[in-house]
């Protein structure tokens, strides 16, 4: 795999970048906001096959747009997403619980004529005794037993009045169960808002180590040549010449290294933001003086406490556990129940042309043995609820320590970030020197070597650290629940 194709404008950008070591870049933007950006012209192809496309022809990615393109194509954060709308509607389901149920019940039967005749036996022997004995009667009063076909229709409304608490402990499960599921949607939301950024930092972290190596090849390749130069000449033997190839070999094979890093970096951030490979984008360099104020270690705390969605989580499902306690504590109490029955008496055609009757009531279920289950169930709940209340503690313990630990990290890389832009200016200036010294022999090649490396292990230490501090702060700021799309 060839090393990705370039944009128009490369030149323009590694001297932006090697400015932006040095820590007096020209090319940063001044304007509002929490980062401030260089636009760096990168193709998104791990393939050469294409052309470099121009810049009017590539498309700004912020790293605002790339979280967005994330959020939106991310399937766990769909799938979070559906959750929330599942849950809503549990609650919703809970609140109707307490509705009134109204039913319509239809129904049809066909008989076999021996067994309607044999049902309906007294009913012509009614008939026949009203004729004789109550002949101002009608005898059609009497209505049939049973018919050859059967048609019943009846109106029921049925209305919970106790039930032991259960349909209000059934309502705060569900909203419970609804705030947890919220938590966990954040959570997932503050997780793929910060591998994205870390994707995206790591692309331009590669980017710029790609720079690097090819910059460090040419220099080596370069300095080779001019030793050969001495050797023809008999300036210098030819352990120097084959120090430096070794040099060059090693310079190469670190240049092979961050080509493979920059595509799988490449990859990644198309993974995440559901890009094609092949598709072409500017991606924005933040400015490398840019040092956002960190807060003291309690403030991070006290958001962890209150803003942390795992934590937020575990204190809906200890209100949900709470609520399964009172569900099962629920059935030991009578259940009452208010019934209403609107019925047309039951004939042979669907027609409602029948005799109507209604009837209401109350019915009254009171539990008296259930072999001990409800008694189980019911300890069960409890422990469980207990349980889970030890398990909050030992969470908000581990986030505190996540969030120092997080907190110490940043410290650490800010001290790391401001260490290495003194040693790169150190190597610089020290390469600088040595390489003067080398042009009027005054310097050995073993020193001017020794020079050179370490000016680009300078220069490769400031770049991890500038981007360790972008990483860390945000790792901070989402442990602490805090993390968020940044400000354009």
């Amino acid at each position: 795999m060839g090393p990705p194709a370039l944009a128009a404008g490369a030149v323009v950008l590694e001297n932006s970048l090697i400015a932006g070591l040095e820590g007096n870049d020209p090319m940063v933007n001044k304007g509002a906001g929490r980062f401030k950006w260089l636009i760096l012209g990168i193709a998104l192809s791990v393939s050469s096959s294409s052309g470099a496309p121009t810049g009017s022809d590539q498309q700004k990615l912020t790293l605002q747009e790339a979280i967005r393109l994330s959020l939106k194509h991310h399937p766990g954060f769909k799938a979070a997403r559906h959750s929330v709308d599942a849950a809503q509607w549990r609650v919703k389901k809970a609140y109707f619980d307490f509705l009134p149920k109204l039913a319509l019940d239809l129904s049809y039967s066909r008989y076999d004529a021996p067994t309607v005749r044999r049902a309906n036996i007294l009913t012509e022997i009614g008939r026949n005794l009203t004729r004789q004995f109550a002949p101002d009667a009608d005898p059609n009063e009497i209505r049939p037993v049973l018919w050859r076909n059967a048609y019943g229709t009846a109106i029921t409304l049925q209305q919970p009045v106790f039930n032991g608490g259960a349909l209000r402990a059934q309502l705060t499960l569900a909203q419970a169960n609804d705030l947890g599921v919220r938590g966990q949607f954040q959570e997932t939301r503050q997780r793929v808002i910060l591998e994205t950024m870390q994707a995206y930092f790591n692309l331009i972290k590669a980017r710029e180590l790609l720079i690097l190596a090819r910059k460090a090849v040419e220099a080596t390749r370069s300095r080779l040549s001019s030793i050969q130069r001495m050797f023809e000449t008999g300036m210098q033997n030819r352990a120097e010449v084959l120090r430096w190839e070794v040099n060059l070999a090693s310079e190469e094979g670190k240049l092979v290294q961050a080509e493979s890093g920059y595509a799988l970096a490449l990859r990644q951030l198309s993974q995440w933001i559901g890009l094609p490979l092949d598709s072409s984008v500017a991606l924005e360099y933040p400015d490398p003086a840019f040092r956002e104020p960190l807060k003291p270690l309690d403030y991070y705390l006290n958001k962890g406490r209150f803003a942390n969605p795992a934590l937020k989580t575990f204190s809906a499902n200890i209100e949900a556990q709470r609520a399964q306690v009172q569900l099962a504590r629920s059935k030991f109490f009578p259940q009452v129940n208010f019934f209403y029955n609107y019925q047309w008496e039951t004939n042979d055609t669907p027609a409602l042309d029948s005799y109507r009757s209604w009837t209401f009531g109350f019915a009254v279920r009171v539990p008296v043995f259930n072999s001990f289950a409800d008694y189980a169930q019911l300890q069960e709940a409890r422990a469980q609820f207990q349980q889970i209340q030890a398990a909050h503690q030992e969470l908000q313990q581990s986030v505190e320590l996540q969030i120092q630990q997080a907190y110490y990290q940043v410290q650490a890389a800010l001290k790391r970030m401001a260490l290495a832009e003194k040693g790169h200016a150190l190597a610089r200036e020290n390469f600088r020197v040595v390489s003067d010294m080398f042009d009027v022999g005054m310097a050995t090649n073993h020193e001017l070597m020794e020079a050179q490396i370490a000016m680009q292990k300078a220069e490769s230490d400031l770049i991890e650290a500038r981007f360790d501090y972008l990483i860390y702060m945000a790792r901070l700021k989402s442990v602490a629940g805090i993390l968020d799309v940044p400000e354009d």
